[in-house]
């Protein structure tokens, strides 16, 4: 299940795995995400808790993976994103690639078409 940064939260993440769920979330970029444990692959595990457990008593954990994206589209600046996921098995590395694949349709369908053209899908 994918979800942009928009609809995060500890609540809806725990809703989304309970069924079994694999769940990939962009998360803010700014956002600040202390590493409990570093991967091989430069991702990284942590925890998560919804905001009022200030004890942690009960963390989720999660995967992080961060990348960013250069070039077209992005002439001016690099775009950093974060994505967290229940995958938290390092090997698992396509993650990334289908945001990416995501982030290309946006391109294609909103900011590249033209003003009379309807993209199909």
């Amino acid at each position: 299940m994918l979800a942009d940064r928009g609809f995060t939260g500890v609540e809806l993440w725990r809703a989304g795995s309970a069924g079994g769920a694999d769940l990939l979330w962009r998360i803010r970029s700014h956002q600040t995400l202390p590493a409990r444990e570093e991967l091989p692959d430069s991702s990284y595990l942590l925890e998560i808790v919804v905001a009022k457990d200030r004890k942690r008593a009960d963390p989720t954990p999660v995967r992080v993976v961060e990348y960013t994206l250069h070039g077209t589209g992005f002439p001016e600046q690099d775009v950093p994103y974060q994505l967290i996921t229940t995958n938290l098995d390092p090997e698992a590395a396509l993650y990334h690639e289908r945001w990416e694949i995501e982030t290309t349709l946006d391109e294609l369908k909103t900011h590249q078409r033209g003003p009379a053209q309807v993209p199909r899908e």
